[in-house]
């Protein structure tokens, strides 16, 4: 009797260990190719994140990619940015409802398989993860703002 309640105990124990390492395995970055740039294509959303760990501020964010080929053409927009993430040096975009926009028609991936696209002075990189969803994590710069970003579909 004992040694069923212990073989039970053990097997348990086990189950529980192979449970947890599975449940933390963590998706991977996926560099992207030529040959992957097709799964870009499209809307994606998410949210971008100003500010330090005791502040965040967290705004709707969208892209869309409208081609698969590069250089990749599209448009990524930070929705409703407060007036306090701003500052003198930063100036507010000139739309009324706080919406900041980087059109890119030269979309290009990196030397190390990320997205990057350009407007001017402000840009963005994303890396790519393959998971059950797609997403893209990254970082913008817009006038010298720096969130980060994190879009999926």
């Amino acid at each position: 009797m004992r040694k069923a309640i212990r073989f039970v105990g053990i097997s348990l124990l086990l189950v529980s260990i192979i449970w947890m390492g599975c449940s933390t395995t963590k998706i991977k970055p996926s560099p992207i190719t030529k040959y992957s740039t097709p799964l870009l294509k499209g809307k994606w959303e998410g949210s971008s994140t100003f500010g330090g760990v005791s502040s965040n501020i967290r705004v709707p964010t969208t892209m869309e990619i409208y081609n698969e080929n590069v250089p990749l053409k599209g448009k990524l927009t930070m929705h409703n940015v407060p007036p306090t993430v701003f500052n003198p040096s930063v100036p507010r975009p000139n739309t009324p409802s706080g919406d900041v926009t980087i059109q890119f028609g030269d979309g290009n991936i990196n030397e190390n398989g990320n997205l990057v696209g350009k407007q001017g002075e402000n840009h963005f990189e994303l890396t790519l993860f393959i998971g059950q969803k797609l997403r893209m994590d990254g970082w913008i710069y817009y006038s010298n703002l720096n969130p980060s970003v994190t879009v999926s579909r």
